[in-house]
């Protein structure tokens, strides 16, 4: 079949978006315009010289994707909802929706796994560079970069008793790159090209979750090993995970000493602040009763996109709030929540029969992205993240990896 050795390449424009999206978030749009007009080209120019390959399950996730946002929008409309709201909806959920999956459609008639894979590696590298030395140069005084450049990344830090906290648009994505470098150098069926560049990735990137000052980025790092080994138990992969003894013991250790010595381990300052996330007067917990008191009102098609509460997180765009989950049912209603849960179960499933089978159709890798894919889904129930195009790309990466390599 014409083209078929490509597959076992990763062009370096691929790699380039992969790290763009990850470590800039949010910015340089124009940027990442003109790198996807290349691929565009590209890959226009290999739909007239060879056969397409289609990822299936890709389809299927951003097609659900894809009628929910059209739900939102006509529900949005008949409400009365604000314009620029669903407009902004119509854009994510339908016209990304439709164009991210031929943009990773493009990674597949490659190595797509090798393409992500190289990708998150550089972009954990550049995302720790940024920000280690964001934090180094603010206590010393320092300007190391352009103004522009702070305030189109966000980049601020704040020096606190116990603990350093930053801010920046691509700390978010590292939910999803902690977690896929920590399982890569943890188990065997993870990708092992560049090893040693992967350890090194995971050393920095551990540095900049300490020092992030972000609990959701704390928790995710701490309960993947603990997950990834129930995974394994549970999936029959115990053998997969590198010296399997010394790991159980040192996890159940490790977790045991924090429990038992946890005012040793952190500070009183830091302690209050973990624990201020689950207060009853944070923000995100007085959100949340305003969100289902919404849902209630519109149970079944939910408020549709711009859907309002009496609680107005941000001035500039008060249909915005923190918590995902609860938006997604207050916005989308029982039809959408429930479609867009079983389309991801479904891919869920289908990853976690991918690592079972220790496929070697060009899967390997699966389970790494499958806990890169929970660690972003596990931040975003406190955060906006699955409000951008950005998040949205890299939730399309466990149905791309899932995808079955045609033979």
């Amino acid at each position: 079949m014409k083209g078929r050795d490509s597959r076992s390449t990763a062009p370096a424009i691929g790699v380039l978006f992969v790290v763009l999206f990850f470590a800039f978030p949010r910015t340089f749009v124009e940027v990442k315009l003109i790198v996807l007009a290349l691929i565009i080209i590209h890959f226009l120019a290999l739909a007239y010289s060879r056969t397409i390959f289609i990822p299936s399950y890709l389809f299927v996730f951003y097609g659900a994707l894809i009628i929910v946002g059209f739900l939102a929008a006509f529900v949005g409309a008949m409400r009365g909802n604000i314009t620029e709201a669903i407009s902004d909806g119509i854009r994510l959920y339908i016209l990304w929706g439709i164009l991210i999956p031929l943009l990773l459609t493009y990674f597949w008639q490659f190595n797509a796994m090798l393409i992500l894979h190289y990708g998150i590696v550089i972009a954990g590298f550049t995302t720790s560079a940024l920000n280690l030395t964001f934090i180094v140069s603010s206590f010393a005084g320092w300007s190391v970069f352009p103004e522009s450049f702070s305030e189109a990344m966000l980049l601020k830090v704040g020096f606190h008793d116990g603990y350093v906290q930053i801010i920046a648009h691509n700390i978010g994505m590292l939910l999803f790159i902690v977690p896929y470098l920590l399982v890569t150098a943890l188990r065997t069926d993870g990708l092992q090209e560049n090893r040693l560049l992967v350890l090194l990735a995971l050393a920095v990137v551990l540095i900049t979750t300490v020092l992030s000052g972000r609990r959701a980025l704390w928790i995710v790092t701490i309960v993947t090993p603990l997950l990834m080994w129930v995974f394994a138990m549970a999936t029959g992969t115990c053998n997969r995970i590198r010296a399997y003894r010394i790991f159980a013991v040192g996890s159940i250790g490790l977790l045991v000493a924090v429990i038992a010595f946890t005012k040793i381990f952190f500070s009183e300052d830091t302690l209050l602040y973990l624990s201020s996330a689950f207060s009853a007067e944070d923000e995100r917990s007085i959100q949340k009763g305003y969100l289902i008191d919404g849902f209630l009102e519109f149970p079944i098609f939910g408020s549709g996109f711009g859907g309002l509460t009496e609680y107005v997180r941000s001035e500039e765009s008060p249909w915005l709030y923190e918590l995902s989950y609860h938006q997604i049912l207050f916005n989308f209603g029982l039809v959408g929540s429930v479609l867009l849960a079983l389309s991801f179960s479904y891919t869920f499933i289908k990853a976690v029969q991918a690592v079972k089978a220790d496929a070697v159709d060009g899967r390997n890798g699966v389970v790494s992205v499958l806990f890169g894919t929970l660690g972003l889904l596990i931040g975003a129930y406190s955060n906006p993240y699955l409000g951008s195009f950005d998040y949205i790309l890299a939730l399309g990466f466990l149905p791309l990896a899932v995808s079955r390599v045609p033979k």
